[in-house]
């Protein structure tokens, strides 16, 4: 309020407290001033007469207004210190002159005052200048209040903001829409906006932001287009623009506003998608989709469902339910499941059910029924899919029965059939199995192996298994004891093969068996009358060889006993000399009959012949003795189990029996290691294979000799290999032609003549090596030159590191080329 010359000026009491610091370097003109002031209601704390204590005083005070004189002694004038008090404190500044220079009064307006005050000081000049400096300090203070709030506000704000001036030029960009544009508000300061707010083209033109400043269209209304930032990178914007206007409606710019809608955008095409995707799915999906109210109505439903109801358009079914599509019984019971689908939020999962239309027709569905809720988590109905299984349920009726015809047909095999997981555990018990073991399938399904309560090799089988499932090929696994259910002990075959219990599933095991025993009873016979028959065969070569030596010891036995009358009556003369000697009565012709009885003895013949008669009977029994003993060991009993056996004298016994079939055709050559380590094997059997091999390579030299009238040689041989004994048995025949290599392992295969040869042996050979000892045996031969056969045994009873794959009788002649040893 500004008083009239005259009137009263306000009191204190009228008006708020206003601390003014007066700063005057004369005494009398700061006192006058501080009158006045106080008159007028003002707080003046005191006055300061220099530059320096002036700033001091405001720092300590922090007064309203300073009545600041511009002359002062000192350092510091009145300007300089009011330039530091308005740059430090923000506190208004009147200047007090009586005059003053040019120069000094254009420094004082850089400082920015709110008045001047001409000395002498007239009451109503004081109070109207400072009433306005005042008036001025609070609007300043108001206005950058409001500038602070819109600073605030617009760095705080998510969208960008930019101001131009009415030539279109950038005047503020907020932090916002640097970040977007690429743009400081230095470096786009008094730029155009279409070189810092750069679009693409978007429909309204490739210069849009120079349009906002001169088309009235695009004003106030909101806009998309996809923003360029200044280092080229592109994202979608809605912006806006609206003109800035002064009191007179005059544009002096335009505000634009933008945001980075990308985010959004993706998101609305994403819901677009999903939901051309949700009409794609319910126009193609073969199963029958639908959604359904509280009250089971339809809402929705795809095209299939459509098509099932004979309807032209889903729309048909909308505010209807299944009572209007199928029979009473089957709408009634899915209304009930919909209903308590609803009550409790519990869903139905693959139920399988029969659907009876009103024409009769049914159908089998497979039927999953869900909650309906909306977007907060209230249901507002149910949703299901259902698939016609009609097709499937009558595969399953039909694979029920083929499963059905299946297990009758398994029952009804006459083998042990038993099927195990990879876990070994049962999946499979035939009528078969249940009559052997005494168990019927229902107290073993579901067992592990080991666990069955049967007295069986199980170890054996446990480890046969594991080896054929990791083979593809089927094996053998032979002599499994077992124990009979009256208590006697029996024996079991099996053949194992691996099979995927699933497709790229665990694999499983299938045992194919039957109880061998009575056929081990008759191998066991097989092998003694082959034997028995190979004796017969060798009968009379061994009766040569024994006869020959036997002959002459009955001879040098008939020379010795006439040699002994001779010498026996040489006794009696020479006992009859001594006694005649003792009792006196000796005579010559006692002494002449002594010496006829000496000369027809012929002692001295005797001397020499009787003691090499003596040793070559003791030679001629020793040849006996070797052969009984050859005899004997090749005629080794049978024995279920392997034992240890030296395989070199074995092989030297069976030479010594045979040697009547091949000394007339072939010399015998020997190359048996001595360091061989006694290996575990049927000792018959392998006298057996052995003699086999002998008289094959006899008869194989016999049919070359016949022809040159050359012996030919038999050549054994026995090394260890690694962990196998190898032994070689050659002969220089005319070998195998190339015809029958892969034949020759064949039953009752032969190429002798009808009547010297069953075609059996190398058979039983192949069975004896490879089945029983789980050996190998092979060959290698050339026509005209010969053949040798390899046989390879195990050194133990389960060598560490068998051979990866023995030959079967078909691959004889590859294996030949490369033994397992």
């Amino acid at each position: 309020m500004i008083p009239v010359e005259g009137s009263t000026p306000p009191t204190g009491e009228d008006r708020p407290k206003v601390r003014i610091l007066i700063v005057e370097d004369e005494r009398i003109t700061a006192l006058d001033i501080k009158k006045k002031l106080e008159r007028f209601g003002y707080e003046v704390p005191g006055s300061v007469s220099t530059g320096k204590d002036a700033v001091a005083k405001v720092a300590e005070l922090h007064p309203d207004l300073v009545l600041m004189d511009i002359v002062l002694k000192g350092g510091m004038d009145g300007v300089m210190a009011a330039d530091e008090i308005r740059t430090r404190y923000k506190v208004p500044v009147v200047y007090l002159t009586a005059f003053s220079d040019p120069a000094t009064l254009d420094r004082a307006k850089i400082t920015e005052p709110f008045g001047y005050l001409l000395k002498p000081i007239e009451e109503r000049d004081l109070l109207t200048t400072l009433e306005m400096a005042l008036f001025k300090h609070q609007m300043q203070k108001k206005l950058e209040d409001s500038e602070r709030w819109l600073a605030a506000t617009l760095v705080s704000i998510s969208d960008g903001v930019i101001a131009t001036d009415a030539t279109g030029k950038v005047r503020f960009l907020n932090p916002q829409a640097e970040a977007l544009t690429g743009w400081c508000l230095e470096e786009a300061a008094g730029k155009l906006l279409e070189n810092v707010l750069c679009f693409s083209n978007n429909g309204h033109g490739a210069q849009h932001a120079d349009e906002l400043l001169q088309s009235t269209d695009l004003m106030g209304q909101t806009c998309r287009s996809h923003l360029i930032s200044r280092q080229g990178t592109k994202i979608q914007v809605e912006f806006s623009a609206s003109p800035l206007q002064d009191e007179h409606n005059v544009v002096s710019g335009v505000v634009v506003v933008f945001r980075d809608i990308t985010e959004r955008c993706q998101m609305e095409q994403d819901l677009k998608t999903e939901r051309h995707l949700l009409h794609t799915l319910l126009d193609h999906v073969p199963s029958h989709i639908y959604f359904k109210d509280c009250q089971s109505r339809f809402l929705r439903l795809s095209q299939s469902l459509t098509r099932h109801f004979n309807l032209l358009e889903p729309s048909q079914a909308i505010g209807k339910t299944d009572f209007d599509f199928f029979s009473e019984v089957h709408a009634g019971q899915a209304f009930a499941d919909e209903q308590e689908i609803i009550r409790t939020g519990n869903p139905l999962i693959d139920k399988i059910e029969e659907e009876t239309h009103p024409d009769g027709r049914m159908d089998w569905v497979s039927t999953s029924k869900m909650p309906f809720r909306d977007p907060v988590g209230q249901i507002i109905g149910t949703f299901g899919i259902s698939k016609d299984v009609t097709k499937q349920k009558k595969a399953e009726e039909a694979l029920q029965k083929a499963h059905e015809g299946i297990e009758q047909l398994v029952s009804s095999i006459p083998s042990i059939l038993i099927g195990i997981d990879s876990e070994t555990k049962i999946i499979q018990w035939n009528l078969a199995a249940a009559e052997t073991f005494g168990f019927p399938a229902t107290e073993v399904l579901g067992l592990r192996l080991d666990q069955l309560p049967i007295q069986w090799d199980v170890s054996s089988l446990m480890e046969g298994i594991s080896r054929a499932i990791e083979s593809p090929r089927p094996m053998n696994l032979d002599d499994i004891r077992y124990k009979l259910q009256d208590g006697r002990d029996g024996i079991l075959g099996f053949t194992l093969r691996s099979f995927a219990q699933t497709k790229g599933g665990q694999s499983g095991c299938l045992l194919i068996g039957a109880d061998i025993t009575n056929r081990r009873v008759l191998e066991a016979q097989l092998r003694q009358a082959q034997k028995l028959e190979s004796i017969g065969q060798l009968a009379a070569g061994i009766a040569h060889e024994i006869n020959t030596p036997t002959q002459f010891v009955g001879d040098n036995i008939r020379f010795l006993q006439e040699a002994f009358e001779d010498l026996k009556r040489v006794g009696e003369k020479f006992n009859y000399l001594l006694q005649a000697l003792r009792e006196g009565k000796f005579s010559l012709g006692i002494l002449a009959e002594i010496d006829a009885v000496v000369q027809g003895a012929d002692l001295e013949y005797l001397s020499e012949e009787v003691p090499r008669a003596i040793q070559q009977s003791l030679d001629g029994i020793a040849r006996v003795t070797k052969i009984v003993r050859s005899m004997k060991d090749f005629a080794h009993p049978d024995l279920a189990e392997k034992t240890m056996a030296d395989l070199n004298k074995a092989i030297e016994s069976t030479i010594t029996v045979a040697r009547n079939e091949w000394k007339y055709v072939a010399e015998m050559a020997l190359d048996l290691d001595p360091s061989l380590p006694l290996v575990p094997c049927v000792l018959g059997d392998f006298n057996q294979v052995i003699l086999n091999m002998i008289i094959n390579a006899a008869h194989a030299i016999g049919e070359k000799v016949r022809d040159t009238g050359v012996k030919g040689t038999i050549t054994v041989q026995t090394r260890q290999a690694k962990d196998w004994a190898e032994i070689r048995i050659s002969d220089t025949g005319m070998g195998i032609e190339e015809q029958h290599r892969s034949r020759i392992f064949d039953p009752f295969f032969t190429t002798k003549e009808v009547g010297k040869g069953t075609g059996q042996g190398l058979t039983i050979s192949h069975a004896v090596i490879v089945e029983k000892h789980k050996g190998a045996i092979s060959f290698e031969t050339e026509w005209g030159k010969g053949t040798t056969f390899i046989i390879c045994l195990p050194l133990e009873e389960k060598p560490v590191a068998p051979p990866e794959s023995l030959p079967s009788k078909v691959e004889e002649v590859e294996y030949a080329k490369n033994p397992v040893c």
